[in-house]
């Protein structure tokens, strides 16, 4: 279970980084 939520966690965080190279 926590290993799901961690997974979520850092998956958005890369979807994030991905979205701030993206917009530069």
């Amino acid at each position: 279970e926590t290993v799901v939520i961690d997974f979520q966690y850092i998956e958005g965080f890369i979807f994030d980084e991905y979205a701030k190279e993206n917009d530069r």
